[in-house]
């Protein structure tokens, strides 16, 4: 078993960014600078943070958190957990993974970050105490219990970047009012109830580059949904009931690494055209599809790769499994050029389950692990590189 402590910086490096490319597919860090407009209509204050803060650990049983480290204590906000921030103000809210329950609280507006992280907890109920966040930027609320519609005031929230509601209970049709988000660049909402029609007019953002609306009930022709979506770089509308031709635009289409059609209501012989990429890759690997919840794991990281870069990449994945909670790889499906690199990939990510006293039953879950693992080694190198540059400890970094 390879020691993670041990292995060389490229390998770690390599499966971290792995890891931020599962769940961000196009991850960017952003750090909160003067440059960034907050709205004036309200002035927070501390004492303002301190009371939505306090309803919020109310609302979501905050005693039974996972972490709750500084929470309604005296300490400097910077030292509760998961929060970051910058010349006084709350960044960023991250309580991703962390046990939080009931629904979000009113006062939760008050805080208004520019990335709110809920995402893999149990909470519940709508939306709406969301409206009036203007100054979010990456809202991330995937795999709850949220239910009810999508509310249309989220298309209010202009500065929206990235915006995530995937494995949630929504219901109703996607409001046309998101079509208003002329900053977001990646919009995920899989895994819901959504009927209805893919609003006409989401591809026409100008910034829009990964949309994913699989395993809902969308409906509709696909020629007249999709024809606008060419400049995307991933598009997944798989396991709905979409019908029709898919657009020429969208099948000659320079921009777009990935497209999955699978489980519409078209023809065989397209679905078997559009599955993965369309560089030297014309069919997905039939293993793939046999895992559980695995739609675009690793994958993004074949944009920028040559062809034969990128059919290695897919036949890698056609060699990955889950054994007995852990992950395993078969030999004679991995090219014999790759075989070392893949184990050391298994090696690390089994050895990090092993020492976390963790186990996996599908790549949802590897995908959430590995989110994990990335955070803890992204925000360690953060602060080691602090170190390096203030050394007599000026400035402080706080992240978790």
């Amino acid at each position: 078993m390879i020691d993670i402590a041990q292995m060389s910086k490229k390998h770690v490096v390599s499966c971290v960014a792995s890891a931020i490319l599962v769940v961000g597919g196009t991850f960017s860090l952003q750090l909160f600078s003067s440059q960034y407009a907050w709205g004036n209509d309200q002035e927070s204050t501390e004492e303002s943070y301190r009371e939505a803060l306090e309803a919020l650990y109310h609302a979501t049983g905050g005693n039974d958190w996972t972490h709750n480290d500084g929470w309604l204590t005296d300490a400097p906000l910077v030292d509760w957990y998961g929060l970051r921030m910058s010349e006084g103000r709350i960044t960023h809210l991250e309580l991703d993974d962390n046990n939080l329950t009931g629904e979000l609280p009113k006062e939760i507006e008050m805080l208004d970050v520019y990335m709110l992280d809920l995402r893999w907890n149990s909470l519940s109920g709508g939306l709406e105490n969301l409206k009036n966040m203007k100054a979010v930027g990456e809202l991330l609320l995937s795999a709850n219990n949220f239910s009810g519609r999508i509310p249309r005031s989220l298309g209010n929230i202009t500065s929206l970047r990235r915006l995530d509601l995937s494995d949630n209970q929504f219901t109703g049709s996607i409001p046309n009012r998101l079509t208003q988000l002329k900053k977001l660049a990646a919009f995920a909402a899989h895994s819901n109830n959504l009927p209805g029609k893919i609003p006409r007019k989401l591809c026409d953002l100008p910034d829009l580059k990964r949309l994913v609306l699989s395993d809902n009930q969308l409906t509709g022709s696909v020629e007249k949904a999709l024809v606008k979506c060419t400049k995307l770089h991933h598009l997944n509308v798989a396991n709905n009931q979409l019908e029709g031709n898919v657009p020429e635009e969208l099948s000659s289409s320079k921009s777009l690494k990935w497209l999955d059609l699978r489980g519409n209501e078209i023809s065989a012989e397209q679905q078997n055209d559009f599955q993965v990429n369309f560089f030297g890759i014309s069919t997905q690997p039939a293993h793939v599809g046999e895992l559980n919840g695995l739609t675009f794991w690793s994958r993004d990281s074949s944009i920028s790769y040559s062809d034969e870069q990128m059919s290695r990449t897919v036949r890698a994945l056609n060699a990955i499994s889950i054994k007995e909670g852990l992950i395993d790889i078969s030999d004679e499906k991995v090219p014999s050029t790759t075989i070392n690199q893949i184990e050391v990939m298994k090696e690390f990510v089994n050895s990090y389950l092993l020492k976390s006293d963790t186990r996996i039953s599908t790549i949802v879950d590897l995908e959430r692990m590995l989110a994990k693992s990335a955070k803890h080694s992204l925000t360690k190198r953060l602060k080691e590189l602090e170190e390096m540059a203030n050394p007599r400890g000026e400035f402080r970094f706080e992240a978790r």
